[in-house]
């Protein structure tokens, strides 16, 4: 694989694009892939951005957000624009497996591939690469990509407003370790750009549905389980949960993140009970690793943010939770 610099020189020419992302887009999918695309479209390529799965509500607003293909909703348009694109950008991700349903369309494209990404590990499979996992989020590598590209010209205020969000979601509003003196350099220059800080956070914080509120609410004064010995906590919902309060792909983003506010918690943990599988999102404070955690359930992330896999129930997943929490008792507890 080569830096993502000595792409430079091909983009001279115009071609046509395709930008994807991970299964279950968030702030930081969604707004590095419509940064990207809207900055490439400006430099008169054709481009195309496609997700996995549906996004959630609260993040419609965004310019060209009305534009995305959703995989799920049309397979056959996705596949053939990541057939038949030149050059095709993964976002946000560091194995194709993160997109689900795409994954053997980007693994049969002729196109050249380009990583643009903050996961750790990625197996290689792209040609050219944009790749620190110390960066905040994909968002704050777009923008060192239009950086290199002599492009920060051309950042607009649709640009500045998805890049943003990106980071904004990415960091928990500033708040974790990933935040560094260049995250907070860029964040001004995009508020320089155009971008309405207020606007954004009231767009994706105070646009709750009624069904998101109300599964906030049950699974912090219902489901909450406090390990207080070892300064963890964890919550468990249910499919049936999930029917009961007419639940929108969305409606728990940042539920995991709430036990958190207990001073003793270093460790929070949620386990959702989907139609096909029990995912897992893990958060953390401090330097306890939440991907070592995540990493026991065959997943992984970030130091203080990621994700895994559930047992094939929920007893057995608690089950295993539990085992694995002893098993970093020292960690949380020193």
């Amino acid at each position: 694989m080569q830096h993502i610099k000595q792409l430079f020189p091909i983009l001279q020419e115009k071609k046509k694009i395709t930008i994807v992302t991970h299964y279950k887009p968030d702030g930081d999918a969604i707004g590095s892939s419509l940064g990207l695309g809207r900055f490439l479209r400006k430099q008169g390529h054709k481009v195309q951005v496609i997700i996995p799965s549906e996004f959630p509500e609260f993040l419609s607003w965004m310019e060209g957000a009305e534009e995305i293909l959703n995989f799920e909703a049309d397979n056959a348009a996705a596949e053939a624009h990541v057939k038949d694109c030149e050059i095709l950008f993964c976002l946000d991700f560091n194995h194709p497996s993160r997109t689900n349903g795409l994954e053997q369309a980007i693994n049969d494209s002729e196109a050249i591939k380009v990583l643009i990404d903050h996961h750790l590990d990625p197996p290689g499979f792209e040609d050219y690469t944009l790749h620190s996992s110390e960066a905040s989020s994909a968002c704050e590598l777009v923008y060192d990509f239009i950086e290199m590209a002599d492009g920060l010209d051309t950042v607009d205020k649709a640009i500045a407003e998805s890049l943003y969000t990106g980071i904004m979601t990415d960091t928990g509003s500033f708040r974790f370790s990933s935040v560094t003196a260049r995250v907070h350099f860029i964040i001004a220059k995009l508020i320089e750009a155009g971008a309405e800080n207020a606007k954004i956070h009231s767009q994706i914080s105070d646009s709750f549905t009624e069904s998101r509120l109300r599964i906030m609410g049950h699974a912090i004064s219902e489901k909450l389980t406090l390990k207080k010995d070892i300064n963890a906590a964890y919550m468990m919902l249910t499919r049936k949960e999930f029917q009961r309060f007419n639940v929108k792909n969305g409606d728990t983003e940042g539920v995991v993140n709430y036990p958190l506010s207990i001073k003793s918690v270093r460790l929070s943990v949620m386990i959702s009970e989907k139609e096909d599988k029990i995912s897992m999102s893990f958060r953390s404070k401090g330097t306890f690793p939440a991907n070592l955690v995540a990493a026991e359930f065959g997943g992984g992330g970030h130091l203080n943010a990621a994700g895994g896999k559930g047992e094939a129930t929920l007893e057995l997943t608690e089950k295993k939770l539990l085992a694995t929490l002893e098993k970093f008792k020292s960690q949380l507890t020193d």
